[in-house]
């Protein structure tokens, strides 16, 4: 007797495969059909070609698809963090007057590493390094802020403060950078670079001021 296909759904064997089977459909009936063996990406783009000449076959590519989507809000994000920076610095000119800059661009200039150095590791741009970048943003530029409120070079209370707050927050994110999980390191690896340079070049910017004891 022929195998039917309600047959083979209904035994154990076909447990694995059966989200595969989509049924009935007006024209037909239609199944889901895996690609094995396939090594290189220029592959992938000539079955894509091929498949619309067949007829009853679609292309679906889910892996493309969420790429393409996560690219999306990777240069959507992109946008937000510009104007963040940009909300930022007039809030920052607000308090601080011309001395601004120097609360933020030692921030900038540091997330401008971390991702040169995630570049020159050969780590591709993704939407996890952008959503860090936001976090560094407004972090970093607390050190800044904090420090030249006490532009005292002399003191060492407000730059234990920021030494102390970049290591709590290196502990709570940096360290993801050792997970297993893909999107875990590519969001962790940009925290302990940007927060560890933040912290870093901060006190490089502050103005200089005689003591005042």
């Amino acid at each position: 007797a022929p195998l039917l296909i309600a047959n083979w759904l209904a035994a154990p064997v076909s447990e694995p495969l059966r989200h595969q089977w989509l049924g009935k459909f007006e024209n037909g009936y239609a199944s889901v059909m895996l690609l094995r063996g396939v090594n290189k990406p220029e592959q992938l783009a000539e079955l894509a070609a091929i498949a619309p000449s067949v007829a009853g076959v679609r292309w679906v590519d889910k892996v493309a698809e969420v790429s393409t989507v996560m690219g999306r809000y990777r240069v959507l994000m992109a946008w937000v963090i510009a104007l963040s920076y940009l909300l930022v610095f007039a809030a920052l000119s607000y308090r601080f007057g011309k001395q601004a800059w120097r609360a933020l661009l030692p921030t900038l200039l540091a997330s401008g590493l971390a991702l040169a150095i995630l570049a020159l590791l050969g780590q591709p741009l993704q939407l996890f390094n952008i959503l860090a970048l936001l976090l560094i943003l407004g972090m970093g530029v607390d050190y800044g802020i904090f420090l030249l409120e006490n532009p005292d070079r002399h003191a060492t209370r407000p730059f234990l403060s920021v030494t102390l707050a970049a290591a709590s927050t290196l502990l709570a994110f940096g360290l993801l950078a050792l997970s297993a999980p893909p999107a875990l390191p590519a969001f962790g690896l940009p925290m302990l670079l940007g927060i560890g340079l933040s912290w870093f070049l901060t006190p490089a910017f502050m103005p200089l001021t005689a003591s005042k004891k």
